[in-house]
């Protein structure tokens, strides 16, 4: 997206299976790729990192406090995508332990309805494996800041991916 530009401004009120399908093929849509060769071998670099905002997405759908009113929100922005939901983070669950603490599902039945439905690989990897594909796409890691008692806000870095780690870890 040019710096600018204002995008599209969609509210989705569909089930959530229809939700997450749509979401990610808006995605699909503005993905942009880069070309980087490693010696003879070519490797598409996208703009964001894919896994991670799927991820995203599926736990702000999932995890979000349906007792409280308001919607997930993503805005898609040039350097970096912003993904928040209602309701802070479970409890027990903290930014300093959110990578080791023992998983805590606030919406267990949804969480293992979407994992029957094929949604979702398994349970409780989420953080980790937006942490990843970050990191593996060459972009820096992902941000909590904003995230308090009321929401959770989490903020992928996209743009300019950092194409020399992108080649080592190759």
């Amino acid at each position: 997206m040019r710096k600018g530009k204002v995008g599209p401004n969609d509210s989705m009120r569909w089930p959530i299976l229809r939700v997450i399908e749509e979401v990610e093929a808006e995605f699909n849509r503005r993905r942009d790729e880069r070309e980087v060769f490693v010696g003879f071998t070519q490797i598409l670099v996208p703009d964001h990192a894919p896994g991670a905002v799927r991820e995203a997405c599926l736990n702000a759908l999932v995890h979000r406090d349906y007792t409280r009113l308001g919607a997930v929100h993503v805005q898609w922005q040039d350097d970096r995508i912003v993904i928040s939901s209602p309701g802070g983070l479970p409890e027990g669950v903290r930014l300093d332990n959110m990578l080791v603490t023992s998983p805590r599902p606030r919406n267990l039945l949804l969480a293992d309805a979407l994992k029957r439905a094929g949604v979702v690989e398994r349970l409780a990897r989420g953080v980790d494996t937006i942490f990843l594909e970050q990191l593996r796409l060459g972009r820096r890691p992902p941000s909590y800041l904003g995230t308090d008692a009321t929401q959770v806000v989490l903020t992928l870095p996209c743009g300019e991916a950092h194409l020399g780690f992108v080649r080592l870890v190759v």
